[in-house]
């Protein structure tokens, strides 16, 4: 009896290992070892062969029928998908470079504005005071200019894909 209990066990939790793996649309190229698989629930732009846009949630209904928006189609009808990839590192360091660069370009500028004791104006404590102003303002700038530059590129992240063409391949494989 105990057993049979433990092999029950381990067909119980096989299964739900099964199930557990998510569904995912895998789109390959023909012609070389080019794999790019989009998650269910993501979010994508589809344009069918009946001119149709549909954008939306990614569901997996079957191997061959996906519902995106409320739409059910079969993913042999499609023409073209994309898809918007979020890449949170990226947004994150461009949002912390930002914020270091102003306060930097401020650090430097309370540092350039700050009098200073000495009526000499060309002591060392001022120039002390003018490079170092100088140099957290240009720092400031660089640093908010790349955090810009990676906030922007987030929003060009998006794949195309052509699918009337006949160079990429699509299936519903289960995730790993």
């Amino acid at each position: 009896m105990k057993q049979i209990s433990i092999i029950l066990v381990t067909i119980l939790l096989f299964y739900s290992s099964l199930n557990a793996q998510n569904l995912a649309l895998v789109l390959q190229s023909k012609s070389s070892d080019n794999n790019f698989a989009i998650k269910e629930n993501a979010k994508i732009t589809v344009y069918l062969n009946n001119h149709l846009k549909i954008s939306g949630r990614l569901y997996i209904k079957n191997d061959s029928t996906i519902i995106v928006d409320d739409t059910a189609f079969s993913i042999h009808s499609i023409d073209y998908i994309s898809t918007h990839k979020v890449n949170y590192a990226q947004i994150a360091t461009g949002t912390s470079l930002v914020i270091g660069g102003a306060v930097g370009i401020g650090a430097g500028s309370l540092i350039a504005n700050s009098s200073t004791n000495s009526s000499n104006s060309l002591s060392s404590t001022a120039l002390t005071e003018a490079t170092c102003s100088f140099t957290l303002c240009t720092a400031g700038c660089v640093a908010g200019v790349t955090g810009i530059v990676f906030l922007v590129s987030q929003l060009f992240n998006e794949k195309k894909f052509d699918l009337k063409n006949g160079y990429w391949k699509i299936f519903v494989a289960r995730e790993k």
